[in-house]
């Protein structure tokens, strides 16, 4: 069966709407664009990295992600036992790259496995909104 195709950015303009709506309703009126912007500034990190484990596990494929990281956990098989998945889940908690390689060099992963994996799914390539996204919910 074909995976549906998703993007990441109509999510998350979706939910930086739901967002607005509720705080909006809140506060008793309209909160306009500002609170697009507090979403994005409160919640994108967290957002695209669940959005990166949901992709890498091929959960939902994601049009802005690629194939090249899509499915990754079905398609790597590395040679340690529960690394992939240990690495998804630090992502998850919103680990960094070098907190992940020295997490792993305490726990004795190999590096050129940790580091393949990390090359894989790309993390910073989605460290701050796109410049598109970025211009469209500015309040200039």
């Amino acid at each position: 069966m074909a995976q549906a195709r998703c993007s990441l950015l109509a999510d998350a303009w979706r939910e930086a709407e739901r967002y607005k709506w509720i705080r909006s309703e809140q506060a008793g009126h309209d909160l306009g664009p500002k609170m697009i912007q507090e979403w994005f500034r409160v919640h994108w990190r967290g957002f695209v990295r669940a959005k990166i484990a949901e992709h890498t596990l091929g959960i939902r494929f994601y049009e802005e992600l690629g194939a090249k990281s899509f499915a990754v956990a079905e398609r790597i098989r590395p040679r340690t036992e529960g690394l992939l998945e240990w690495i998804i889940e630090a992502l998850r908690r919103g680990a960094e790259n070098l907190e992940i390689i020295v997490e792993a060099q305490d726990r004795n992963y190999p590096p050129e496995e940790v580091h393949a994996i990390l090359e894989l799914v790309d993390i910073n390539a989605w460290r701050f909104p796109p410049a598109e996204v970025e211009r469209s919910f500015s309040c200039t």
